[in-house]
C-alpha cells in the first residue's frame, strides 16, 4: 500500500507498506513488518487533525483508496503508577502525583477519583443522600412567615431518618453525630474570643460583608480568603450583598451561591441574639449565631459553622427550638447552584446538641484538571482522608485523562490501609520532667519518653529542640540514637541542657526520625512553658553590705522583696533562721514591724520563735506568714518592680564584748517542721504556683559602739531644741562643728554621728529637718548610722534594748 497526504505540518518519511498474503473468505493482513513512518513539525498545534489517503493494491489488479484522520497530541509521563498508603483511622495523609509533559505542546489533563463506598440502606423513610431527584412528594404547603412582605407558600416533607448522605456531583458527603463514625458534638464558645458581627442598620435581614479568614479555604475547587455571614442562618464565600430569608431547596441557582446553609431560615436579631466571628488566622474560623430567634419568635437558636483549612466544614447546633425546627434548609452549594448537597429541606430532622460534618470521598485530587507547560512538570496533591473511616483496607482508582494519544485514559490503583498497629512505628510519647514554670538562670535537663509502637525492633534517632515561641531558630538542639529498641517504652536523657535567661515562652519539641516509619502522626511531642525571673528576697541590706550590730543588742533585719512583671504574690512565708553562737534570741511581734501592703493582708502575723539559742545545738527560726484574698477587696497583693521593704525582723545578739570585729553569716532560711514552715515560699495569683525565691542574706558585722548620744548635736548629753539651733548655726558657718565624731570603717572617714539622726551615715541639713520633725512628733524615733552605733543606751523608741560595749569617742 502507498500512504499519501497534503498537510503543511506533516511529512511522510516512509509511505510504502506491505500487508502480506491475505487469505480468502475474511482473511486479514497487516503491515506490522513494514510500517508507515510520518513526522509532525514542532509548530503543529495540539489537537490539529490531518487527513491521510491509503491506496491498497493486489497482485490480482484490485485496488482501493482508504481515507483516515490522525490528531496531534502531547507526550505524558506520570509517577508513581500506583499508591499504597498506610496510616491510622482519623488521619489525613497527602501524596503527590507528578505529571510531566515531554513534548513541545501544552498537555491538558483531567482527573477523576473512584472508590468503593459503603453506605447504609434506609428502608423506613427517605434519605437526603438520594438528593433532590429522589425527594418524595410534599406533605403539603404552608406560609412560614405569614404577614411578612414577600412571604410565599413553601412545601414541607416527611422527616429525614438518615444520619448521613451524598455524594453530590463534586463528591461531597455528610454525616452527623447521631451516626456511628460521625463527628463528635463539641461546642466551641467564641463569645469571649470572637468579635460581634456588624450587619449594618438592618439586623432582621443583614449581611456582614467580607470577614477575612486569615488563610486559604477551598470550596468546590475554588480558593477563598473571606466569608460573608447573613443574619438568616447562612454564609457565602462570595455573596456579600444578598439578605435572602426565604430558604430554598439545595441546590438552587438563585442567590446566595457558594453557600453554607447552616440553618437557613428567616431569623431576626431585632428580637435578641448576637452573631460572632472568630479566626486564629492560621487554619480555623468560626461563625456563631448565638440565641437568635426566628421571625415569628417561635424558637431561639444557637448554631455555628466551623471551617478548618484546607476544606473541612462542620456545622454544630447547641440549643435549638423549641419551634420551627422543620422549616429550614441545611446543606452546601457551589458557585452557580448547579451542584450542592442537601441535608434537609423543610422537614423534621434538627435537634439540640448535634454536629454535621461535610467531607469528600477518602480519595481526592487537587487540582483535578489543568495544563502542564511544554517540558515542565506539575504535582497533583492526592489526599487520603481517613477522618471518617474505621480500621480496614480501602481500594480506589485515579482515572487520568489527557490529550496524549498514547495516554488518553490511564488508571492509577490506590490502596489505603488503616490500622492501629504497624510493623514500623516509633515516636516520642511525652516530654518528661519539664516543670510548668521555669526560672531564669536555672539549668533544666532535657528528657523524652520514647515508644516503639510497632512490632519490629528499630534503630532510630530522637531529636530534642528548644525554641523561643514564634522563632524558627532552635535555642538548643540535640540528637540521641536508640539502637535495636523492641516494642515498648524507654526514656532518653540528652547530653545538652537548657538554661533560660529571659522572661518569655519556650517551645520544647521532641521527635523521632525513622526511615520507613509507617505512622508519622505520633512522631512528635511538644509542650510550651514560660520562664520567669526569680522573685527576690533580701534579708538585711539590698546592696549586700553588712548589717552593723553590737554584742547584747537588738539588731534590725529588714526584708525586701521584688517580683517579676505580671506576677502578684497572694501568700507568703518568710523565715529567718539562725545557726550560730552569736545569736541569743529571735523575737516576734514585740519588735518586728510590718509595712504596707502587708498590713492590709487578710492574715499578717509572726509565728512563735522555734528553737532556743544560743547554738550550736541547732537551728532557731522566726517566721512571718501572710495571706491576701485574691477575690476580695482591696486585694493588696505584693508586686514591686524594685526592692521594697515589707517587714523587719529583730535579732538579739549574745552578751559578749569580745565579738567586736567579727563578721559572720548568721542568717538563713529557718526550719520549723512543727508548723510545716520548713522553707521560705510564695504563691501567686496567676496560676503559676510556687515561686522560686532568690534569697540574699547580709552578714552581721559586730562593731564597737561610739560614745555619743544620738541627736545630741551640741554634745551636752541631752537631746533638746538647742541641738537644732547648734546644727543650723554650723551649716550656716556661724558655729562650731558637733563635738562628737566616730570612725566609719566602711567609708574610711569620720562622721558627726550624734548629728546623723536619720541614719543615712551622713550629717547634712536634712538631719536638722528630721530632728525638728522628731520634736514635733512627726518622726517616731531618732536613728543612727548602722556602721557607728552609739555606746551606752538612749531612751529613744526602738533603740531602748541596746546595751553595747562602750569605747571612747574621738
Amino acid at each position: 500500500g502507498a500512504l499519501s497526504e497534503d498537510d503543511a505540518f506533516v511529512s511522510i518519511i516512509d509511505g510504502d507498506g506491505y500487508f502480506g498474503d491475505i487469505a480468502p473468505d475474511g482473511g486479514i493482513g497487516d503491515n506490522s513488518g513494514d510500517v508507515f513512518v510520518v513526522s509532525a513539525d514542532y509548530s503543529c498545534p495540539v489537537g490539529h487533525e490531518m487527513t491521510f489517503e491509503l491506496t491498497v493494491g493486489t497482485d490480482g489488479g484490485y485496488s482501493a483508496n482508504i481515507v483516515f484522520d490522525l490528531a496531534i497530541g502531547s507526550i505524558l509521563s506520570y509517577d508513581p503508577t500506583s499508591f499504597t498508603v498506610t496510616t491510622q483511622p482519623g488521619i489525613i495523609e497527602e501524596r503527590y502525583l507528578t505529571l510531566t509533559n515531554n513534548s513541545d505542546n501544552p498537555l491538558s489533563y483531567s482527573i477523576w477519583t473512584e472508590i468503593d463506598i459503603l453506605s447504609n440502606d434506609n428502608e423506613n423513610g427517605w434519605s437526603s443522600s438520594e438528593g433532590i431527584k429522589k425527594r418524595p412528594e410534599p406533605l403539603g404547603y404552608r406560609n412560614p412567615d405569614h404577614g411578612k412582605a414577600g412571604a410565599k407558600y413553601e412545601p414541607y416533607f416527611p422527616p429525614i431518618i438518615t444520619g448521613q448522605g451524598g455524594p453530590d456531583n463534586y463528591g461531597h458527603r455528610w454525616i452527623d453525630s447521631d451516626e456511628p463514625g460521625g463527628p463528635t458534638y463539641s461546642w466551641i464558645d467564641i463569645s469571649s474570643i470572637g468579635n460581634p458581627i456588624y450587619f449594618g442598620s438592618d439586623i432582621d435581614d443583614g449581611n456582614s460583608g467580607p470577614l477575612p479568614l486569615g488563610f486559604s479555604f477551598y470550596f468546590y475547587d475554588n480558593e477563598f480568603t473571606s466569608i460573608n455571614a447573613c443574619t438568616n442562618g447562612w454564609a457565602s464565600f462570595t455573596d456579600g450583598n444578598s439578605v435572602e430569608w426565604g430558604n430554598p431547596p439545595i441546590p438552587n441557582s438563585e442567590p446566595p451561591n457558594n453557600m453554607l446553609a447552616v440553618f437557613f431560615d428567616d431569623m431576626n436579631l431585632e428580637h435578641g441574639g448576637t452573631c460572632y466571628f472568630y479566626t486564629n488566622n492560621t487554619d480555623t474560623a468560626i461563625v456563631t449565631w448565638d440565641h437568635v430567634p426566628d421571625w415569628r419568635q417561635e424558637g431561639i437558636f444557637t448554631f455555628q459553622i466551623i471551617l478548618v483549612a484546607p476544606a473541612r466544614i462542620t456545622y454544630q447546633y447547641a440549643e435549638m427550638g423549641p419551634g420551627r425546627l422543620d422549616e429550614c434548609s441545611i446543606g452546601i452549594e457551589n458557585q452557580n447552584g448547579s451542584d450542592g448537597l442537601e441535608v434537609v429541606y423543610n422537614a423534621s430532622y434538627m435537634h439540640s446538641n448535634l454536629a454535621i460534618a461535610f467531607y469528600t470521598d477518602w480519595l481526592s485530587a487537587f487540582p483535578a484538571s489543568g495544563t502542564v507547560n511544554p517540558h515542565d512538570s506539575l504535582d497533583v496533591t492526592i489526599t487520603f482522608d481517613a477522618s471518617m473511616l474505621s480500621e480496614g483496607t480501602y481500594t480506589g482508582n485515579i482515572n487520568l485523562q489527557s490529550n496524549d494519544p498514547n495516554h488518553q485514559d490511564e488508571d492509577i490503583p490506590c490502596t489505603l490501609i488503616l490500622s492501629t498497629i504497624y510493623d514500623s512505628d516509633v515516636g516520642v510519647s511525652a516530654i518528661l520532667d519539664m516543670p510548668d514554670t521555669m526560672f531564669n538562670g536555672l539549668e533544666y535537663s532535657l528528657k523524652s519518653e520514647v515508644s516503639n509502637y510497632g512490632t519490629e525492633t528499630q534503630t532510630f534517632d530522637v531529636i530534642y529542640e528548644v525554641y523561643t515561641s514564634g522563632s524558627s531558630s532552635a535555642e538548643v538542639a540535640d540528637t540521641f540514637t536508640i539502637v535495636d529498641m523492641p516494642n515498648g517504652v524507654d526514656t532518653v536523657t540528652f547530653s545538652r541542657t537548657f538554661t533560660p535567661t529571659v522572661d518569655t515562652t519556650f517551645e520544647f519539641v521532641s521527635y523521632t526520625v525513622l526511615e520507613g516509619d509507617l505512622n508519622n502522626s505520633n512522631d512528635t511531642s511538644a509542650v510550651s512553658n514560660r520562664s520567669f525571673s526569680f522573685a527576690s528576697l533580701w534579708y538585711g541590706n539590698v546592696d549586700g553590705s553588712p548589717i552593723s550590730g553590737s554584742p547584747n543588742s537588738n539588731i534590725n533585719v529588714d526584708v525586701y522583696i521584688q517580683c517579676f512583671e505580671g506576677a502578684y504574690i497572694a501568700d507568703l512565708h518568710v523565715c529567718l533562721g539562725a545557726y550560730d553562737q552569736y545569736i541569743a534570741d529571735l523575737i516576734s511581734d514585740i519588735e518586728g514591724e510590718f509595712y504596707y501592703p502587708i498590713t492590709d493582708w487578710e492574715i499578717a502575723l509572726w509565728t512563735d520563735p522555734f528553737g532556743h539559742p544560743p547554738n550550736p545545738e541547732g537551728w532557731s527560726s522566726q517566721s512571718f506568714v501572710g495571706y491576701a484574698n485574691p477575690s476580695g477587696p482591696p486585694n493588696p497583693w505584693l508586686y514591686f518592680d524594685t526592692p521594697t521593704r515589707i517587714l523587719t525582723f529583730v535579732v538579739v545578739s549574745v552578751d559578749n564584748p569580745g565579738l567586736i570585729g567579727d563578721t559572720v553569716q548568721c542568717f538563713g532560711p529557718g526550719l520549723n517542721p512543727e508548723l510545716f514552715m520548713d522553707r521560705t515560699f510564695a504563691r501567686d495569683t496567676t496560676g503559676i504556683g510556687y515561686y522560686m525565691l532568690n534569697e540574699n542574706f547580709s552578714e552581721l558585722c559586730f562593731i564597737a559602739g561610739c560614745d555619743f548620744v544620738p541627736g545630741d548635736v551640741n554634745g551636752d548629753d541631752n537631746v533638746m531644741g538647742n541641738d537644732v539651733t547648734f546644727g543650723v548655726r554650723y551649716f550656716k558657718g556661724l558655729g562650731d562643728p558637733p563635738p562628737d565624731s566616730c570612725w566609719n570603717d566602711s567609708t574610711s572617714s569620720w562622721l558627726y554621728s550624734a548629728g546623723d539622726v536619720n541614719g543615712n551615715c551622713q550629717f547634712t541639713g536634712s538631719d536638722v529637718t528630721y530632728l525638728v520633725a522628731f520634736f514635733k512628733g512627726y518622726n517616731a524615733s531618732i536613728l543612727w548610722c548602722p556602721q557607728t552605733p552609739p555606746a551606752g543606751y538612749a531612751v529613744l523608741s526602738r533603740n531602748i534594748h541596746q546595751t553595747p560595749a562602750t569605747l571612747p569617742k574621738e
